[in-house]
């Protein structure tokens, strides 16, 4: 293989697996609540950091049991209007994330973008 093709595959690799990425702060799309995504302790967890709901638990749990399954994200979300855990599927993108999460025999499909 040229060298040149090799760093061009190499490039492309390391762009794709940027991007299949959640870690990072994200803008629920709801009253600018923000959610900072990051490893600890070896799990990935996601909390609020930030919001313009005066009521929003700054701090709380949000995102958890995250795990990479056949090159899916998938994991839990916390529902603060119905006080409850579901299932979720994440999507990122560069720029955005697709966070689709099954309640009963519904998805309800939620886009929150990166703040850089």
């Amino acid at each position: 293989m040229r060298p040149t093709v090799f760093f061009i595959l190499l490039l492309s690799t390391f762009s794709a697996m940027a991007q299949q990425s959640i870690i990072g702060r994200w803008n629920s799309g709801q009253e600018n609540t923000v959610i900072e995504i990051k490893e600890v302790q070896g799990k990935i967890e996601g909390r609020i950091v930030a919001s313009d709901n005066s009521k929003a638990p700054i701090g709380r749990l949000i995102v958890k049991v995250v795990y990479r399954e056949d090159g899916h994200i998938s994991g839990s979300v916390y529902s603060l209007r119905n006080a409850k855990w579901f299932d979720a599927s994440f999507s990122p993108q560069s720029k955005n994330m697709e966070v689709t999460l099954a309640i009963g025999l519904i998805t309800r499909k939620l886009n929150w973008k990166k703040i850089h």
